[in-house]
């Protein structure tokens, strides 16, 4: 009986709500990703045909490729620290920001110089270039980082949940005018843009300021040499 009491006792606790919430906003806006994106891919898929959704989905799988590059490995690591010292949330997340923005724009610049000796038609490059400009938008998932740090996912979710509806109205709108596949791209570029600006906004008016955030060239190496 006192297990039983100490479990109800738990789970009265603020800690153990706060908790339960977090995770169920992950996980509706889980739910919602998949089915909007199931819907509307199987739409979309359907316009294109086989291969102009090929095409498009070799170019998302670059543009994968170098979002794993941007990222550095960071998450985690990020996280844990500002659980560790939230105090110090303007140094960490100002470096870590720099080094993601960082490792994007050499991502990208190493594509357009590479791109020539590819043997790949125009539409393909720019359809590549256009989704890895998308990488540059996503290493504003840094303010993300904090919302998990703080147990507040609800912020960021109803972030992403927006950036997936809309982007699903806009990719239904290009079928409806029979749009051309290099639209697809803008729209997929467009949405990362979104959430970008919805986690920075997020962050700004609830937990810090974005002009105290500062760089550190000692922390940004210890960052790396954590994240190897």
């Amino acid at each position: 009986m006192r297990a039983v009491a100490d479990i109800k006792k738990a789970i009265k606790s603020d800690g153990f709500r706060k908790y339960f919430s977090n995770t169920s906003w992950m996980l509706l806006g889980r739910l919602c990703q998949m089915a909007v994106t199931f819907l509307v891919t199987a739409y979309v898929a359907r316009y294109l045909g086989k291969a102009d959704y090929g095409l498009l989905n070799y170019a998302r799988s670059i543009g994968t490729f170098f979002t794993m590059f941007a990222a550095l490995g960071l998450h985690s690591i990020v996280v844990r620290n500002l659980v560790d010292n939230d105090a110090d949330k303007d140094r960490i997340i100002g470096t870590s920001l720099a080094m993601r923005t960082g490792a994007a724009v050499l991502g990208l610049v190493g594509y357009l110089v590479a791109a020539p000796f590819l043997s790949q038609d125009a539409q393909t490059n720019w359809l590549i270039i256009i989704i890895v400009v998308g990488t540059l938008f996503q290493t504003l998932d840094v303010f993300d980082f904090y919302s998990q740090a703080k147990v507040a996912a609800h912020y960021t979710v109803k972030v992403r949940m927006a950036s997936i509806i809309g982007m699903a109205i806009m990719q239904v709108a290009l079928v409806y005018v029979e749009a051309d596949l290099i639209w697809f791209a803008i729209s997929i570029t467009a949405s990362t843009l979104f959430i970008g600006a919805g986690l920075t906004t997020v962050y700004q008016v609830k937990f810090g300021s974005l002009f105290k955030m500062k760089f550190d060239k000692a922390y940004m190496m210890e960052l790396l040499k954590d994240s190897w």
